[in-house]
């Protein structure tokens, strides 16, 4: 599967409003998107209508121009329509350890857009291992797989929540 780098454009189609943006992953970006979408979560409000929306690539290009182009798009299209993100491109440079760390703390628990569970499921799942209860009784009773449930038992998912 082709990873696309570059710009691209979220448009409601119901209000005409638009948001402007870049990614080195254009696909999991939209995905990204689409999840907040769905919970009615999503950062810019008029974007939670999921049947309302468009998305558009606009432009591709080297991870080191994204910030340049997205301005450059900002800039060009708030001239044509109401672009919801007026204000440039983040001035953390996109691929430094600082930008890194900052959206990996961004998308941890349920502040992940694909989070099946909240930190008071996991508690409890937490507490339910603790007393033997089984996999499978944990998997049915919270709709996850049973190796799932072995993630989060291990620390692979959910390390950050701890149980007193």
């Amino acid at each position: 599967m082709k990873k696309y780098i570059g710009v691209y454009m979220i448009t409601n189609i119901k209000t005409d409003k638009v948001y402007i943006g870049h990614s080195t992953n254009i696909k999991k970006r939209f995905s990204w998107h689409l999840a907040k979408m769905r919970k009615g979560i999503h950062p810019i409000k008029c974007f939670n209508d999921v049947g309302a929306v468009k998305f558009e690539i606009l432009e591709e290009c080297s991870p080191e121009e994204l910030r340049e182009r997205e301005d450059y798009w900002i800039n060009y299209m708030s001239e044509l329509i109401k672009v919801v993100n007026k204000n440039k491109a983040g001035k953390t440079p996109y691929n430094s350890d600082e930008a890194k760390i900052r959206k990996s703390a961004s998308q941890i628990g349920s502040r992940n857009g694909n989070a099946k569970l909240t930190e008071s499921q996991v508690k409890e799942i937490k507490l339910m291992l603790r007393n033997n209860c089984s996999n499978k009784e944990i998997a049915e009773k919270y709709g996850i797989s049973e190796n799932y449930v072995n993630r989060i038992k291990y620390g692979y998912r959910w390390k950050h929540v701890s149980v007193e």
